[in-house]
């Protein structure tokens, strides 16, 4: 099993979600956000880069899912650790230009990349290339520990491959979305995914198909923390719902799985038609 921590890093505040993710479900594990109380900060200078750090490392809820492989009350045990950064973009009512959004984006992958040092150990085999799914790719595998590692990546933010997930709640809600494969879910949307997900954690039910909401989640989906987050931060629903799409849809185990039986499927499809044209040939 793999865990995942997806992270939106803005100048004033820092969103982040936990999905675990298993072979063909989801089990959404903890949510939140804090002050990233970076506005005045030079993004390119390492200093930027170690108060990421220590914002993460005084974070208590995050924090044992960046290190605790072996899992706790919150948090199942895991093999591997995916951190996936979202990059940002320039955003006018932020005042944030292109430029800072990238080297913000940039001082973020190395904060994380120096966690997943401290985590694994440096001594232990890294690979940091390229890759064309996932873009960087930076990991890190224990040497004492062979099955444990962690991986750092920065994603665009598509939600396409999250349909998979929720196929018949989708085909239901976003209709648009479905036949067309579009990217990324509007700003409607996402706040609309949102609030499926808040009807859930207030109801007997603890799933959306293949998402499943925690026991922590579906607690604080109703707590009044939240509550006041949703009423004081316009963008609050969006960007969590933002987070778990494209966490879903980053993880391809899913989505391979059903591309590879689609192909075994159309090949004895097709082994049948062409018997089936060999059996109606007059002799």
């Amino acid at each position: 099993m793999s865990i995942e921590l997806l992270l939106l890093l803005f100048p004033d505040i820092t969103y982040w979600i936990v999905l675990n993710c298993r072979w063909n479900t989801f089990v959404f594990e903890n949510f939140g956000c804090y002050s990233s109380d970076l506005r005045y900060c030079y993004y390119k200078d390492h200093s930027t880069v170690e108060k990421i750090k220590t914002n993460f490392a005084q974070c208590d809820d995050v924090r044992p899912a960046l290190h605790e492989f072996s899992g706790n009350l919150v948090y199942d045990r895991v093999d591997h650790i995916k951190v996936i950064v979202k990059q940002l973009t320039g955003h006018t009512y932020l005042g944030l230009k292109n430029e800072q959004a990238g080297a913000l984006t940039d001082a973020t992958l190395k904060a994380m990349k120096l966690i997943c040092d401290d985590v694994i150990g440096k001594n232990s085999k890294l690979i940091d290339r390229p890759v064309k799914e996932l873009g960087k790719m930076y990991v890190r595998i224990s040497d004492v520990h062979k099955d444990r590692k962690f991986q750092v990546v920065s994603s665009t933010g598509k939600h396409t491959n999250a349909i998979l997930s929720c196929l018949s709640w989708m085909k239901q809600h976003f209709k648009d979305f479905v036949e067309h494969r579009r990217e990324i879910l509007d700003e409607y949307e996402k706040r609309k995914f949102f609030d499926a997900m808040l009807n859930v954690a207030q109801s007997n039910e603890n799933s959306i198909e293949m998402l499943h909401l925690s026991t922590t989640v579906k607690s604080k989906f109703c707590s009044s923390d939240v509550s006041i987050c949703i009423q004081s931060d316009e963008t609050f629903k969006r960007n969590i719902a933002d987070l778990v799409l494209i966490a879903m849809g980053k993880n391809q185990q899913h989505v391979k799985a059903i591309a590879a039986n689609s192909r075994k499927t159309s090949r004895l499809e097709q082994q049948q038609n062409t018997a089936e044209q060999e059996d109606d040939v007059k002799v």
